[in-house]
This record gives structure tokens, C-alpha cells and sequence, in this order.
């Protein structure tokens, strides 16, 4: 995107210890829309030293609600990736809510690296016999695009739900974390000894995993953003010293 398609936008990150952070500030950077600051530093008086025409706010995980509301009467938009048991509250500005499911790429926290990791220590077992539903997956580099374009068009719906559409079983992410860990091996149990294994490992979680029923919704198309297929890709890139 060209800068002086809208050259005064100022992006406000509200968790800058997010993994999805630095995403976000390429996405920004890349497409010459503005430039971010922190939550934290952003005011009024901030907005008008900045001159900027337009402030889209951006909420992830571990934001500080209240500093979002207390600050939200200042923002032409707010874009919220919603996230299990984040608080509902009512925001002093129009708001974007982004749905969506693992999110996937270099730093990622939560039940994918949860996930990794066990597959890295052989604490992950595949449970012969059984089919877990689909998943939603998305690149956080596609997500970090998503935000962008939804913080820059004027007719962006309020609920968004963004994933890759692929949709994978968690076997099919198993076995893509595991090329990625240099072709390591998964061992299939029974689902009875799987259950005894990782009770016993302290893993109930990663069995629990294993036998859960997902279900998916069908992705918003957004314009310009075409999602990459996320698994092929962590399996296929060649990453070097200016990923993040």
C-alpha cells in the first residue's frame, strides 16, 4: 500500500510483550501505513503531536482492559483479537472483534508452543484409533496483514473470523511440528495407555488434547489478504536471520 494512501495513521499496540507484536510492526512497516507506539506512551496530547489524522488501537493478549477503555474515546477504531476468557467491556469507539485459532510462527506462546515443545522432549503421543475435529490455524504474519487491513478500511465488519482455511486435524500439526524439529518421531498408544502414559507424566493435558471434538467457521475474506497455507509453509521455509 502506497503511503499517501492514508499517511497519518497512528497504530496503538496495546501488549508490546506480545509475540504477535513485532508481526504487527512489520505488517505496519511493510505497508507504509503509519507508524506504532505503546498503549502505555499513547494520549491525546500524543495524537495531536503526532498530527494524525486517524488512530486505530490493537488489543491481544495480556492487555491492560481498563487502560484500553480509559483510552478508547481517543481512537477512530479498535481491533480486538479475542482470546479465551478475555473480559467483554464496551469501548468508547467503533470495534473490530477478530476471531480466530492457533496462531503459529516464531515466538508463538500458548497451546502450540505447548504443543512443540512436548513433541521436542517426546512427551506428545499420537492416540491410535482416534480422530480429533478440525482446527482453525493462522500464520501470525497473515493475521498481523489481516489487522492492517482491517484497521485501514472504512467498511470493515465489526466480527471478523480469520484462519488459513485449511483446517487441519491435530495430528496433521503434530506431524508439521515435527518436521520442523528435524523429522522427529511421534510414537502411537492406545488410547487407554496414552491416558495412563500422560496422566502419569503429569501430560493429561496433551492427552485431553488428543481426543478433543473441534469444529470450525467458515474464514472473512479480507481485501488484499490472502493467508498463506500455514503448515506447508513451517514445514517447507528456509528460515533465516530476518525472520521473526
Amino acid at each position: 500500500m502506497a503511503d499517501n494512501v492514508n499517511p497519518k495513521t497512528t497504530w496503538v499496540l496495546s501488549s508490546p510483550e506480545s509475540f504477535l507484536t513485532p508481526f504487527i510492526v512489520k505488517a505496519i512497516e511493510d505497508s507504509g501505513v503509519g507508524k506504532a507506539m505503546s498503549l502505555e506512551y499513547f494520549s491525546s496530547e500524543a495524537k495531536s503531536e503526532e498530527i494524525s489524522d486517524r488512530v486505530v488501537a490493537v488489543a491481544c493478549d495480556n492487555v491492560d482492559i481498563q487502560m484500553l477503555k480509559d483510552k478508547s474515546a481517543d481512537f477512530n477504531r479498535l481491533i480486538i483479537i479475542k482470546t479465551p476468557g478475555m473480559q467483554k467491556v464496551d469501548f468508547d469507539c467503533q470495534t473490530v472483534e477478530v476471531f480466530t485459532g492457533w496462531i503459529i510462527g516464531t515466538g508463538m506462546t500458548g497451546m502450540p508452543m505447548r504443543l512443540l515443545k512436548a513433541i521436542n522432549s517426546g512427551l506428545y503421543f499420537h492416540v491410535d484409533g482416534v480422530e480429533t475435529g478440525p482446527r482453525e490455524i493462522v500464520h501470525a504474519a497473515d493475521l498481523a496483514a489481516a489487522i492492517v487491513a482491517l484497521g485501514l478500511d472504512e467498511n470493515a465488519p465489526v466480527t471478523v473470523h480469520f484462519h488459513d482455511g485449511t483446517t487441519p486435524r491435530l495430528k496433521e500439526i503434530a506431524e508439521a511440528f515435527a518436521t520442523r524439529l528435524n523429522g522427529k518421531r511421534i510414537y502411537m498408544l492406545s488410547r487407554r495407555a496414552a491416558k495412563w502414559v500422560q496422566t502419569l507424566l503429569g501430560t493429561r493435558d496433551l492427552y485431553d488434547l488428543t481426543i478433543e471434538q473441534t469444529s470450525t467457521t467458515q474464514p472473512t475474506e479480507i481485501k488484499g489478504v490472502i493467508p498463506r497455507d500455514t503448515l506447508r509453509f513451517i514445514m517447507t521455509h528456509n528460515y533465516g536471520n530476518e525472520d521473526i
